[in-house]
């Protein structure tokens, strides 16, 4: 009976033995995944922000440049309408003072031609020389110019299409005179204020006051 109980014993003995440590193994591997959950979480809502002002930081930037996109484009598009508007009609000219070629110029009583012969300085501007040619079968009399000039725009420029159209220069040039049939007629105006830079861009439009004809 004493070894029945001895024996009975030892077992009561090793069931509340063993599972000590593992408990408190498990009890402290808890802990340490709680306290790495709690660093993630701390660091979890800087992160976010971070994610979240880069990501408006991106969204204003590429709004910008949305922006900036459509107003040149709008600008460009505005230029190369007005552009093709006035070479249809060719009654306003973009004048080249580097190459001198010659444009041709619509009146409501004639086509002409015109070109930029020289360009020199003078007190406060430049003189143009100009060749008017007169294809037609006619003299004509007193005839105005037209002419205004600028910078050339620059599309990359802060500065607008309208902008840049409202700063030009423009002046009105009367001419007592005749303009020959079949011949280059020179006749001389002065853009006064201008730089060499405001050569840049000269448009012109023409007017013809009377026509000669013969008689027979």
């Amino acid at each position: 009976m004493k070894t029945k109980g001895f024996l009975h014993g030892f077992t009561v003995f090793l069931i509340i033995f063993l599972p000590v440590p593992v408990f408190a193994q498990s009890t402290a591997d808890l802990d340490a995944r709680l306290r790495a959950v709690e660093d993630y979480l701390e660091k979890l809502p800087p992160s976010m922000a971070t994610y979240a002002g880069s990501l408006e930081e991106s969204i204003n930037k590429y709004t910008k440049n949305l922006e900036n996109g459509l107003n040149k484009y709008s600008q460009k598009l505005e230029e190369s309408v007005e552009s093709k508007l006035l070479g249809l009609n060719q009654k306003m000219i973009e004048l080249d003072v580097q190459s001198g070629a010659y444009k041709k110029i619509e009146t409501p009583t004639g086509s002409f031609l015109i070109a930029v012969n020289s360009s020199e300085p003078v007190r406060g501007g430049y003189k143009l020389s100009l060749q008017i040619g007169n294809p037609n079968y006619a003299d004509y009399r007193d005839f105005t110019l037209r002419i205004v000039w600028g910078k050339r725009w620059d599309e990359n420029s802060i500065v607008t299409y309208q902008q840049w159209r409202d700063s030009l220069t423009g002046s009105v040039y009367n001419f007592n005179g005749q303009l020959l049939r079949g011949k280059w007629n020179t006749v001389e105006v002065e853009l006064i204020p201008a730089t060499a830079e405001d050569l840049g861009y000269i448009e012109c439009e023409m007017g013809v006051a009377s026509i000669e004809l013969d008689t027979r």
